[in-house]
């Protein structure tokens, strides 16, 4: 090989190093523009989230604690073992809309549920007015609507 054809392979190295540099700082700009999209859309929807219980509380507070309230207790409030309460909050669930939304058998496989708490949780269920099985978000979000349609009239 010549020392001319040495020099252009050299050169031509040096401009594809060059161009492989702006080719990582340009992925590295579109990583950080699709982590900073994907984090905005994670607060928008926390936004929505919070607008929606706000709404969904308030629909609670005129709605003279009707199953949309009895679906918004929490269930730390319930009169509830301890036990019960920390199976419930070990598996994410907040609401007494969201134990009316499981099945029978969905709490039998809950760690340390036995005979005793499933009584006890049919018991709250009974007490409230609910069953497993229940379509709860669905009804909640009906409840949602309606106060929507309801608030847009009264303004009007």
């Amino acid at each position: 090989m010549s020392e001319k054809e040495i020099k252009k392979i050299l050169e031509e190295n040096k401009v594809l190093k060059e161009e492989n540099k702006r080719l990582r700082q340009l992925v590295a700009y579109i990583k950080k523009t699709i982590q900073e999209y994907e984090d905005g859309i994670v607060q928008f929807h926390n936004a929505i989230d919070a607008e929606k219980q706000a709404a969904l509380r308030q629909a609670y507070l005129e709605a003279d604690k009707g199953i949309v309230g009895k679906l918004m207790i929490k269930v730390d409030d319930l009169p509830i073992s301890g036990r019960t309460k920390s199976a419930f909050r070990s598996s994410n669930i907040k609401t007494l809309g969201d134990v009316a939304a499981l099945k029978l058998v969905d709490i039998l496989r809950f760690r340390g549920m036995g005979k005793t708490r499933v009584k006890e949780i049919t018991d709250i269920l009974d007490f409230y007015g609910l069953e497993f099985g229940m379509d709860s978000k669905g009804i909640i979000e009906e409840a949602l609507k309606n106060y929507g349609k309801k608030k847009k009239k009264g303004t009007q």
